[in-house]
């Protein structure tokens, strides 16, 4: 959320030009539920009372003339920080001083009322937060939901706006603490297979490939998955979208889902092939095994996820095996 953003919602300006009672309520309500901007809002404040003001048509003409050669030259290169300009005594420097201010008050005036703002304006680039192989951060979003990344995953944003959807882009898997806000202001999780809709509740999303999967600790989501009719999940329910494009909705131990956030991995009778795609996945392993057949075999274990390498130890002891290192990332099961 910028200044100017801000500045150019319709009921911000309702409320700092004509203020009622339940808009007051209203933005003293915003400002609690995010602090984060308290100088962005004073500043908007001020942008939008000092631009109060009633332009000749000649002067609004001039000014989008004088703004819009600007525009074209730097090409959307540099974005324009409006600022209200310090009350002065009357005097020649002040009258003058007003006419700057009258031309950048017709600007604004004219690109809002035909649209042009918006077709000027440059986009907000996302913001992005990433793990490397072996690593866990936690991040809190504007709206302060929290977000756990496990591993080689990543997440994307652009500012949330109020009253609009927080919409938040995952490749990975992430263990969601969603801030619940209004009911119109939904948190949604894209994914390439998928997204989820919530309010506010935990959940853990992993998606990697063509894989989806979603766990849902407490609250209530909703899941959209083309193809496929909604789906309501309640508390303990574990939605699984295979690489084949099968379905499982069932109900599961989603806290060994997402045990790794409290950096533990947890297999229960998982199969030696989809615990070698975990060590891919997050650590970036390359693990081959000589016998096919002993992919089919399972293992239940729970090791800490800074040392992984048990795990290996653990195969080679419960199945009489030898693992060879190959280098630091390449190991040989035979």
């Amino acid at each position: 959320m910028t200044v100017t953003e801000l500045a150019a919602s319709e009921d911000f300006q309702r409320y700092c030009l004509h203020p009622t009672a339940k808009s007051i309520r209203r933005w003293e309500d915003w400002q609690v539920q995010h602090p984060e901007y308290q100088a962005v809002f004073v500043e908007a404040k001020a942008l939008v009372k000092s631009l109060a003001i009633e332009p000749s048509e000649q002067e609004i003409n001039a000014a989008f003339l004088d703004f819009k050669a600007i525009v074209e030259k730097r090409q959307s290169t540099e974005t324009a920080k409006l600022r209200a300009m310090p009350r002065q005594s009357p005097s020649k420097k002040s009258r003058k001083n007003r006419k700057s201010l009258i031309a950048i008050a017709a600007t604004i005036a004219v690109l809002v009322s035909i649209g042009f703002w918006q077709y000027f304006s440059v986009p907000t680039p996302l913001k992005q937060l990433a793990t490397n192989y072996g690593e866990v951060k936690t991040h809190i979003l504007p709206d302060g939901t929290k977000v756990i990344l496990n591993a080689n995953s990543t997440i994307s944003h652009n500012a949330f706006s109020v009253g609009k959807p927080r919409v938040v882009h995952l490749n990975g898997e992430a263990f969601f603490e969603v801030k619940k806000q209004s009911e119109k202001e939904v948190f949604l999780v894209k994914t390439n297979k998928g997204s989820i809709s919530v309010l506010g509740t935990s959940f853990n999303v992993l998606q990697r490939d063509k894989t989806l999967k979603v766990a849902l600790l407490e609250g209530a989501v909703e899941l959209s998955i083309p193809d496929y009719p909604l789906i309501k999940m309640v508390p303990g329910e574990l939605v699984h979208l295979k690489e084949g494009e099968s379905f499982e909705h069932q109900m599961a131990d989603v806290d060994v889902f997402s045990a790794w956030r409290f950096k533990r991995l947890v297999f229960k009778e998982l199969s030696i092939a989809k615990v070698i795609q975990r060590l891919q996945n997050e650590f970036g392993w390359t693990v081959k095994v000589e016998d096919k057949e002993l992919l089919k075999r399972k293992i239940t274990a729970t090791i800490p996820k800074n040392d992984p390498e048990l795990l290996l130890t653990a195969l080679s002891e419960i199945y009489g095996l030898k693992i060879e290192q190959i280098n630091s990332k390449v190991y040989l099961i035979k």
